[in-house]
This record gives C-alpha cells, structure tokens and sequence, in this order.
C-alpha cells in the first residue's frame, strides 16, 4: 500500500511493503493526522491551540496532548538557548515545528502503544 495525503500544511506518505489489507490502518493513521491539524493549527482560528494564543483558554485548561507538546516546547527552547521558541513576538503561538513530529511518531506507534502512553498521560 502507498498512500499521499495533504495534511497540516505538507504532503504525508504512508507505505506498507507487507502483503494484506492495510487500508484500514491507513484510515486511522490519515484521520489522526487530520485531527492533530484541528486541533493544534495556529492557522484554524477555532483549535485549541489559537484559543489558547488568544487567551480564551488558560494554560490549565489545555487538552493532555497540548499540554505534552507545550512541555515538548519548552525542552527544546531550554536545550536550545532559546533559538527554538514557539510563542515569537508578532506571531503568536506557533507550535507546528513540534506537532508534526510528535503526530507522525504517534500514528506509527502500534494502537496498544497508544494507548498505554494515553493512560499514563
């Protein structure tokens, strides 16, 4: 199976070189990608991550999965001397560098893997 979706902004390619029907699993894989978009586009003015931008939700209020990435964030802004920084005067709130690594890492992990790490979250 080979498959090319546009998704958050790039083309995403998913290949499985093994014999059978993976096109279920390429669902859920494209689906969880088009939920992160939703969720975490500084580009869609109703994701969390705009509201959260603009004030209308508070740090505390923020979803588990944000919350990993906002701490995901601030690693490499430390580890970075600030080189790396997602909140840039002028531009808001900006974590799409992160989002995209951590969704595609997510999406490739086996679904018990899933949710094992969503039950510690």
């Amino acid at each position: 199976m080979h498959r090319v979706e546009h998704v958050m902004g790039f083309p995403v390619s998913l290949r499985v070189d093994n014999e059978g029907d993976f096109e279920p699993a390429g669902d859920r894989v494209f689906a969880w990608l088009r939920e992160v978009d939703a969720r975490f586009s500084p580009f869609k003015p109703d994701s969390e991550v705009s509201r959260l931008g603009r004030g209308e939700l508070a740090e505390s209020e923020v979803s588990t999965d944000l919350r990993l990435v906002l701490d995901l964030c601030e690693h490499y802004r430390a580890a970075t001397g600030g080189a790396f920084d997602v909140r840039l005067p002028g531009r808001g709130l900006d974590p799409c560098a992160v989002v995209k690594g951590w969704s595609v890492q997510r999406a490739a992990e086996p679904p018990e893997r899933r949710r094992a790490h969503a039950a510690s979250c």
